[in-house]
Order: C-alpha cells, then sequence, then structure tokens
C-alpha cells in the first residue's frame, strides 16, 4: 500500500466488466493526475502482477506497491514526473 500511511488521491475499480482493463485505466489516469498524486487500481486481472509494474518502471512513474483484497489486488503508484 502507500507508503508512510498515505492514502490514495484517486481510486480506480477497474475490475472485468466495470471499465477499461486495468493497465489501459492506469495509463490514462498517471497522464491526467498531477505530479506527486498517488493512484490505486483495483484489479482483477492475474496478468496485472506483470504488467503493471513493468509499465510504471518504463515509464518511470513510482510503483508504490500492492495489497490483496479478497476479490481484487490493489497496485499504488505515484507520479513522479
Amino acid at each position: 500500500m502507500a507508503q508512510s500511511g498515505s492514502s490514495p488521491d484517486e481510486e480506480i475499480y477497474a475490475c472485468v466488466g466495470f471499465c477499461d482493463p486495468p493497465i489501459q485505466e492506469l495509463m490514462r489516469w498517471m497522464h491526467l493526475l498531477p505530479v506527486g498524486s498517488v493512484l490505486a487500481v483495483d484489479s482483477c486481472e492475474a496478468s496485472d502482477a506483470h504488467d503493471i509494474p513493468t509499465w510504471l518502471e518504463m515509464a518511470r512513474y513510482e510503483f508504490v506497491g500492492t495489497s490483496t483484497e479478497l476479490e481484487f489486488t490493489r497496485y499504488v503508484a505515484r507520479k513522479t514526473h
């Protein structure tokens, strides 16, 4: 989860059927948010365990971490530039 007890500035529930795939939602929101913002994306897709951290590294955003809930995994990232 977010470091130092900080909570996300935006939270996206991106499980199947509710919106675009989680990785697309992450990309879109990271471009829209101001620098320093923390974004949480909730995903039900197993492939995101690889795809989201990889994309964040390639895009040079900070991958804060994950937490596993009953029905989804939450990926937390900070916009650094």
